[in-house]
């Protein structure tokens, strides 16, 4: 079964798929415990338990550490891993439009047809659809874990960044 079947196409990959790719590794080594990991690693074993957890998105360093202490072939890590990981990095962090005169913009990364601005968060968004539900799952996730607000400088805040709001005094 090729990988693309095995773990689904990388259009519809999102952290949780991240994660359960990485448990499901875990597992076909004989689930190693975090002290093992963490010695193969030099990753903490509190860092470990958070990611494999999906209570952080990893830095691309440290799941690439844990990959390779799961025994994961590193030409696998350096390609297949990485461009999921690189799909949830733009999924939770969305970018702008690379420069055409900075010295890692390749042509056709970034598609200039069809794409728009998002006019809540200013992102360059290809697939609308797709972007709605991140935008969804944001505010789904903000409200969860919402902090009261405070007015500063006129604008509302709360620990997770700006909101957009009219001031009601």
């Amino acid at each position: 079964m090729d990988r693309q079947r095995q773990f689904g196409a990388i259009d519809h990959y999102d952290h949780e798929q991240l994660v359960r790719d990485l448990l499901h590794r875990h597992r076909r080594v004989g689930q190693p415990t975090q002290r093992t990991l963490e010695k193969k690693s030099n990753i903490s074993k509190s860092t470990i338990s958070r990611v494999m957890s999906s209570q952080i998105f990893p830095s691309w360093e440290v799941l690439r550490a844990i990959l390779l202490a799961l025994d994961v072939d590193e030409e696998d890590v350096e390609t297949w891993w990485k461009e999921r990981w690189i799909a949830v990095s733009d999924l939770l962090r969305p970018l702008g439009p690379a420069s055409a005169d900075r010295p890692d913009f390749r042509p056709g990364l970034v598609p200039t047809q069809d794409a728009v601005e998002c006019e809540d968060c200013g992102s360059l968004v290809i697939n609308a659809a797709r972007h709605r539900e991140w935008h969804a799952a944001m505010e789904e996730q903000n409200q969860a874990h919402a902090t009261p607000l405070r007015v500063i400088d006129g604008q509302h805040r709360t620990g997770l960044g700006l909101l957009r709001r009219s001031k009601t005094s």
